[in-house]
């Protein structure tokens, strides 16, 4: 990769809306509203324009059978989940072996994470540890594992020469990433988190 396409990279987001199912893949985009992922099934708790599905996760479990999807997107819906236990279990349960999830979330470390009146909880690095198999560095057992392992974690910053250069710096290993979230250097918000995880 060479640096200009790596500073891309560091400096934006590993999914977003635009970016398109794989081919020939099923995907299933949670909570999407009406700008739902190119190639996915979008699913919400309103109806609007680009729905395929209504349904409110809080009351009911995905209208789905076990085991099709190769791909969900869960893009700042989960801070809203009361009960997140469930959710992650429906999710599970939905998606293919192998098959991943790609989440996106509001940062434990910034404003706009608290700012919300909606968010009924806070996402740091190690949050989605909890619910894996593999290499977990928290306790957990007491928490039921619905994923095999965490396969990417990102954190997304805003714009200016700062933040391009702490999203450089920090997402370049998991290991500075880890020494983002417990030092000083919090003090340079970064705006979202991207965890995926693989079942």
């Amino acid at each position: 990769m060479n640096l200009q396409s790596y500073i891309q990279k560091a400096q934006g987001r590993l999914w977003g809306r635009d970016t398109p199912a794989q081919f020939n893949k099923l995907g299933l985009d949670i909570g999407c509203g009406p700008r739902k992922r190119i190639g996915f099934i979008g699913i919400d708790r309103f109806p609007m324009s680009g729905i395929d599905v209504i349904c409110d996760l809080e009351d009911s479990n995905l209208p789905f059978t076990s085991n099709i999807f190769d791909e969900v997107n869960a893009s700042h819906i989960l801070e809203h989940i009361v009960n997140l236990d469930n959710v992650l279990n429906e999710i599970s349960r939905v998606m293919k072996p192998g098959a991943k999830l790609q989440i996106t979330l509001p940062y434990a470390g910034c404003l706009r994470a608290f700012q919300d009146p909606t968010h009924v909880r806070f996402f740091t690095l190690r949050t989605f540890e909890y619910y894996i198999n593999d290499e977990s560095s928290v306790g957990g057992w007491y928490q039921r594992k619905y994923f095999k392992r965490i396969t990417r974690r990102h954190l997304v910053f805003g714009r200016g020469p700062i933040s391009l250069l702490m999203s450089i710096v920090v997402n370049r290993s998991q290991h500075l990433l880890y020494l983002y979230e417990s030092s000083i250097l919090r003090i340079i918000p970064a705006r979202d988190l991207q965890v995926e995880l693989e079942k």
